[in-house]
C-alpha cells in the first residue's frame, strides 16, 4: 500500500536488477571517432615506432608513414588501430597508482583540433591495463590547419581567429576527457588490446609469394 492509504495495489512487472557491480556503470569510457583522427603514433621514440596518418585530406584513408621500401600496409590492421578509440570499452578499473605501469608501451592519437590522447598500455599476467591522458599539441594543430584548409600564407602562419577557436575547442575537449579518465587505470579486453597495440609486422601486408615458374619435364 501507499502511505496513509487503505487500498492495496497489485503490480506486475518484469523489472530485473543486474547482479554484477560493473553492469551498473557505463563501460564506454572514451569516444574518439576515427573520422576525426589525423595521426596515430605507435610506440613513439622507440626503435619499432610506427606512425599512420592521413595524406593531407581527412577523406582519404590512413597510410603508413616512412614505410620500408616494398612494404604495403595491411589495411585491416591499420584501420583497426585508427579506430581503436571509437568506443573504448573497459572490463574493469582501479584507482591510478594501484598498478605499476613502468615500462608500458605508448600509443598516441591526434585529432583535427590538436587534441593528443596518449595511452600507456601494459600487459600484466593475463590482463592488459591502460592509462589515458589528453593534452594540447599546438604544433600538430598548425600542421592540420595548413594541410586541410590551405589558407596559410607563404610565411607558414594560419588565420589567427581560426587557430584560437580550434585551441579553445581542444582545451574544452581535453578537460572533459581528463576529468573522466585521469584518475583511473583500466582493464581492456584482448581484442581491444590487439587493436591498440598490434605487433609492428602486423601493420604490413604479407609479401606475395614468388611464382616458382614453369620447369620443363625431362623429354619435353
Amino acid at each position: 500500500r501507499r502511505p496513509d492509504e487503505d487500498r492495496a495495489w497489485f503490480a506486475r512487472s518484469n523489472l530485473q536488477a543486474a547482479r554484477e557491480p560493473r553492469e551498473w556503470v557505463n563501460a564506454v569510457v572514451l569516444e574518439f571517432p576515427s573520422d576525426r583522427v589525423y595521426t596515430v603514433e605507435l610506440r613513439p621514440g622507440q626503435k619499432e615506432s610506427v606512425r599512420i596518418s592521413r595524406p593531407k585530406s581527412i577523406t582519404k584513408p590512413f597510410a603508413l608513414v616512412d614505410a620500408p621500401p616494398g612494404r604495403v600496409a595491411n589495411e585491416a590492421t591499420v584501420n583497426a588501430l585508427a579506430g581503436g578509440l571509437n568506443y573504448l570499452t573497459i572490463d574493469g578499473a582501479a584507482p591510478r597508482g594501484k598498478i605499476d605501469m613502468t615500462g608500458a608501451d605508448l600509443v598516441r592519437f591526434k585529432n583535427l583540433v590538436g587534441v593528443a590522447v596518449s595511452l600507456k598500455v601494459k600487459r600484466v599476467d593475463a590482463l592488459t591495463y591502460i592509462e589515458i591522458d589528453a593534452a594540447l599539441d599546438e604544433a600538430h594543430l598548425d600542421m592540420v590547419l595548413h594541410d586541410l584548409t590551405q589558407q596559410a600564407p607563404p610565411d607558414g602562419k594560419v588565420d589567427a581567429n581560426m587557430r584560437n577557436n580550434q585551441i579553445s575547442a581542444a582545451k574544452t575537449e581535453i578537460g572533459l576527457i581528463n576529468s573522466r579518465v585521469g584518475g583511473w587505470t583500466y582493464v581492456i579486453g584482448d581484442g581491444k588490446a590487439r587493436d591498440l597495440l598490434p605487433p609492428a609486422d602486423a601493420l604490413f601486408a604479407k609479401p606475395e609469394p614468388k611464382s616458382a615458374g614453369f620447369k620443363a619435364m625431362p623429354g619435353q
